[in-house]
């Protein structure tokens, strides 16, 4: 920490913390409240003095993987069932993907291993926040002492603060489930303890009123495997070059305005948490998880020595055929599937995959077509997978192998709502969006947002029935709505509508 701290005083960051457990036992092994004083110059001394591992501190994206362990174990999710990744806005809360971009679909394991915020805030909302919020105080957070509705959907993205022990044994907690064996049989998850006598429980400076079963290994296993992924920083990043390299799964967390940066990983054998920062709360543009805190990380693994890695815990894991594409239950039209491991309430409640349909198309492949409009011999039936409008139109940039469905035959009427080209981004049905007041005392402006799997549609617009206008490939209209409820419809040229009722509140 002292040799750490000497990169961290050239930016402006003054404290850091350190936690070392034994998995098994709960056991500290190492205990770094905050940077050895010999390392402060004199102008960043003050808070060199505070207990950064007891100090509540915003989480940023530490909680992920509880929530996504906590669906898996409840069977409201498999480990690569995909989840929508596309522009979002819950009443006043707009989250972003720290990278500002949208992939339209992504498997549940690769938006916990990339952090993407999106998906996992969408999570949280189908989970809920009540919900996740007895997960979290069950396995040994004891810093959620305020109502559900005060920390939101935010609550999964940083809006909660934790500290640097519990969260550590949380972390270790995900590891004992996984390995199936806490010390002394019972529980997984258990605080963490620094006294010799203490043996397993919650002592030394627990905050936590008792141990839980929290989600089942074979959840846990899940949701380390998903964090094994996560990119390394510097010299780390190529580790999978190296024969025998060490295993680690491990999530930073930056907290908003760069106060906090995190960093926490486990083995079977050790749990390793390191916060980063000023004691004062005062923020650094280059303060992140990734950068400030990992490279502690994993010099503090350096020095502990190898470790074997989670062998899979097959009794907790039931196997089931998924869809490639969707990773939801293979249905009767995906073209392709594979063997998937998930727990036994996701594997029992899973429903069979809806985006994998079949599609007849004429001769040639070009159109969709029905014996409307071509003999029944001509016509050929093609499995096909489909997205929503809104997740094709972000999708198909980013996968090139992803095939829109072709156009209807010319004469052919689209009879299915999944056929459906047309879907509006924002706002989301029964919504409500704040709009600010300008200076003069009337209503500001919100952009409306539509996509089309056509790109020469035109989209024409209407609020409570008055004609706002027309737009063509890039489908964004501004709009003046006043305080209140509203109706927005949204037709395209042939015909398909979209209505939305929303409800504007002032931005005051």
């Amino acid at each position: 920490m002292a040799r750490h701290a000497a990169s961290w005083r050239e930016s402006g960051v003054a404290n850091g913390a350190a936690l070392v457990l034994d998995v098994r036992t709960g056991a500290v092994l190492a205990y770094v409240g905050n940077v050895p004083g010999e390392a402060l110059s004199p102008a960043a001394a003050e808070g060199g003095q505070v207990d950064i591992v007891t100090a509540p501190r915003s989480t940023g994206s530490l909680l992920k993987p509880f929530l996504y362990a906590a669906m898996l174990d409840a069977g409201d999710l498999l480990s690569d069932q995909l989840v929508p990744d596309i522009p979002t806005r819950l009443g006043g809360f707009i989250p972003e993907n720290s990278t500002r971009t949208f992939s339209g679909a992504v498997p549940a394991g690769v938006a916990l291993a990339h952090s993407l915020n999106v998906p996992m805030v969408r999570m949280l909302r189908s989970f809920g926040v009540e919900r996740f919020q007895r997960v979290l105080a069950g396995i040994g957070m004891g810093t959620l002492f305020r109502q559900p509705r005060d920390y939101g959907l935010a609550l999964v993205v940083g809006g909660a603060e934790g500290t640097l022990w519990d969260l550590t044994g949380m972390y270790a907690g995900l590891a004992r489930s996984a390995l199936r064996e806490p010390a002394g049989g019972g529980a997984a998850f258990f605080a963490p303890h620094y006294l010799a006598d203490a043996g397993r429980g919650f002592a030394g400076r627990s905050t936590n009123a008792g141990s839980a079963e929290g989600p089942g290994a074979g959840a846990c296993w899940l949701a380390l495997q998903a964090l094994l992924e996560v990119a390394r920083p510097g010299e780390e990043g190529a580790w999978r070059e190296f024969l025998g390299s060490r295993k680690i799964a491990w999530k930073t967390g930056t907290s908003y305005g760069f106060r906090d940066a995190w960093a926490i990983g486990v083995t079977p054998r050790r749990a390793v948490g390191v916060w980063v920062g000023n004691a004062s709360g005062e923020g650094r543009p280059e303060l992140k998880g990734s950068t400030s805190a990992a490279p502690v990380l994993f010099d503090v693994f350096g020095l502990l020595g190898d470790s074997p890695w989670f062998a899979m815990p097959e009794s907790d894991l039931v196997e089931i055929e998924t869809c490639a594409r969707s990773g939801l239950r293979a249905g009767p039209w995906c073209a392709s599937t594979r063997k998937s491991r998930e727990p036994p309430a996701a594997a029992a409640a899973a429903p069979a995959c809806g985006y994998c349909r079949l599609v007849h198309l004429d001769r040639t492949g070009r159109w969709r077509s029905s014996t409307l409009t071509q003999p029944m011999g001509s016509l050929r039936a093609v499995k096909w997978f489909v997205l929503p409008a809104a997740m094709e139109w972000y999708y198909r940039r980013s996968h090139a192998d992803y095939r829109p469905l072709p156009p209807f035959a010319p004469g052919e009427t689209p009879a299915e709502k999944t056929s459906a080209s047309l879907a509006v981004v924002f706002p989301e049905q029964g919504g409500t969006i704040y709009v600010p007041v300008d200076l003069d005392g009337t209503p500001g402006r919100t952009v409306f947002r539509a996509v089309h799997r056509d790109p020469r549609a035109a989209i024409f617009w209407h609020l409570d029935g008055a004609y706002l206008g027309e737009t063509t490939e890039l489908h964004d209209i501004e709009a003046r709505p006043g305080i209140g409820k509203h109706v927005l419809t949204v037709v395209d040229g042939n015909g398909e509508e979209v209505v939305r009722t929303f409800t504007c509140l002032s931005g005051e």
